[in-house]
Protein backbone atom coordinates (compact mmCIF):
# COMPACT_ATOMS: atom_id res chain seq x y z
CA UNK A 1 0.00 0.00 0.00
CA UNK A 2 1.59 3.75 -1.13
CA UNK A 3 1.58 6.31 0.88
CA UNK A 4 -0.75 8.21 -1.04
CA UNK A 5 -3.29 4.90 -0.63
CA UNK A 6 -2.86 5.64 2.83
CA UNK A 7 -4.08 9.41 2.77
CA UNK A 8 -6.80 8.88 0.99
CA UNK A 9 -8.32 6.13 2.98
CA UNK A 10 -7.95 8.31 6.30
CA UNK A 11 -11.36 9.77 6.97
CA UNK A 12 -11.32 13.61 8.48
CA UNK A 13 -12.58 15.14 11.26
CA UNK A 14 -15.96 17.55 10.67
CA UNK A 15 -16.10 20.02 13.06
CA UNK A 16 -18.55 22.94 12.89
CA UNK A 17 -17.56 26.20 13.02
CA UNK A 18 -19.57 28.95 14.09
CA UNK A 19 -18.21 32.88 13.95
CA UNK A 20 -20.43 33.84 15.99
CA UNK A 21 -19.96 31.59 19.01
CA UNK A 22 -16.51 32.48 18.95
CA UNK A 23 -15.35 33.83 22.53
CA UNK A 24 -13.47 37.07 22.92
CA UNK A 25 -11.49 34.80 25.30
CA UNK A 26 -10.93 35.59 29.35
CA UNK A 27 -8.52 36.27 31.76
CA UNK A 28 -9.23 35.92 35.85
CA UNK A 29 -12.67 34.76 34.65
CA UNK A 30 -13.86 37.85 33.38
CA UNK A 31 -14.62 37.83 29.60
CA UNK A 32 -12.63 39.90 26.67
CA UNK A 33 -11.06 43.58 27.98
CA UNK A 34 -13.38 43.63 31.35
CA UNK A 35 -9.88 42.17 33.41
CA UNK A 36 -8.06 45.70 32.05
CA UNK A 37 -10.36 47.47 34.52
CA UNK A 38 -9.08 44.95 37.39
CA UNK A 39 -5.67 45.64 36.05
CA UNK A 40 -6.16 49.63 35.43
CA UNK A 41 -7.41 49.50 39.55
CA UNK A 42 -4.57 47.79 40.72
CA UNK A 43 -2.50 50.16 39.11
CA UNK A 44 -4.46 52.92 41.12
CA UNK A 45 -4.51 51.37 44.25
CA UNK A 46 -0.59 50.46 44.10
CA UNK A 47 -0.02 54.28 43.38
CA UNK A 48 -2.24 55.80 46.13
CA UNK A 49 -0.77 53.32 48.49
CA UNK A 50 2.60 54.38 47.90
CA UNK A 51 0.90 58.12 48.40
CA UNK A 52 -0.19 56.88 51.39
CA UNK A 53 3.21 55.51 52.83
CA UNK A 54 5.15 58.25 51.92
CA UNK A 55 2.84 60.63 53.67
CA UNK A 56 2.67 58.22 56.95
CA UNK A 57 -0.75 57.43 56.60
CA UNK A 58 -2.49 55.12 59.26
CA UNK A 59 -2.38 51.08 58.18
CA UNK A 60 -5.83 50.98 58.25
CA UNK A 61 -5.84 54.00 55.94
CA UNK A 62 -3.74 52.20 53.92
CA UNK A 63 -5.62 49.48 53.58
CA UNK A 64 -8.46 51.02 52.50
CA UNK A 65 -6.96 52.65 49.84
CA UNK A 66 -5.77 49.79 48.83
CA UNK A 67 -9.09 48.00 48.59
CA UNK A 68 -11.39 51.01 47.19
CA UNK A 69 -10.32 50.71 43.63
CA UNK A 70 -10.89 47.46 43.30
CA UNK A 71 -14.27 47.49 44.84
CA UNK A 72 -15.07 50.21 42.40
CA UNK A 73 -13.89 48.55 39.27
CA UNK A 74 -15.89 45.40 40.52
CA UNK A 75 -19.23 46.81 40.86
CA UNK A 76 -18.49 48.90 37.88
CA UNK A 77 -18.56 45.58 35.92
CA UNK A 78 -21.34 44.10 37.83
CA UNK A 79 -23.77 47.11 37.00
CA UNK A 80 -22.50 47.50 33.43
CA UNK A 81 -20.72 44.60 31.67
CA UNK A 82 -21.18 41.52 33.34
CA UNK A 83 -23.58 39.18 32.09
CA UNK A 84 -25.46 42.38 30.68
CA UNK A 85 -25.70 43.28 26.66
CA UNK A 86 -23.29 44.80 24.60
CA UNK A 87 -25.23 48.30 24.59
CA UNK A 88 -26.58 48.02 27.97
CA UNK A 89 -24.33 50.72 29.33
CA UNK A 90 -25.21 53.17 27.01
CA UNK A 91 -28.77 52.52 27.12
CA UNK A 92 -29.00 52.83 30.86
CA UNK A 93 -26.99 56.13 30.85
CA UNK A 94 -29.19 57.03 28.26
CA UNK A 95 -32.46 56.02 30.07
CA UNK A 96 -31.13 58.01 33.30
CA UNK A 97 -30.81 61.48 31.11
CA UNK A 98 -33.77 61.29 28.96
CA UNK A 99 -36.11 58.96 30.69
CA UNK A 100 -36.55 56.83 27.97
CA UNK A 101 -34.46 53.92 26.75
CA UNK A 102 -33.87 54.94 23.21
CA UNK A 103 -32.95 58.45 22.16
CA UNK A 104 -34.97 59.08 19.38
CA UNK A 105 -35.04 62.58 17.59
CA UNK A 106 -38.38 62.78 15.64
CA UNK A 107 -37.64 66.11 14.29
CA UNK A 108 -34.02 64.38 12.55
CA UNK A 109 -35.88 61.83 11.57
CA UNK A 110 -37.26 62.04 8.08
CA UNK A 111 -40.61 60.87 7.27
CA UNK A 112 -41.38 57.88 4.74
CA UNK A 113 -42.29 60.06 1.28
CA UNK A 114 -44.71 56.47 0.64
CA UNK A 115 -46.98 57.30 3.34
CA UNK A 116 -47.12 61.04 3.08
CA UNK A 117 -48.29 59.86 -0.70
CA UNK A 118 -50.37 57.62 0.11
CA UNK A 119 -52.46 59.95 2.78
CA UNK A 120 -52.61 62.08 0.48
CA UNK A 121 -54.44 59.75 -1.91
CA UNK A 122 -56.82 59.14 0.88
CA UNK A 123 -57.62 62.34 1.50
CA UNK A 124 -57.94 62.88 -2.73
CA UNK A 125 -60.25 59.60 -3.02
CA UNK A 126 -62.48 60.96 -0.40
Amino acid sequence: MSNESQYNEAELLMTSTHSIKESKGSAMGLEGNQALYIVGAAVVSFFIVFIGVISHWSPMGIIMAFIIPFCLAYLYLFVFHINKAPGYQTDMISKAINGSDYDIRKSEQKQNPYLELKAEVKTDGQ
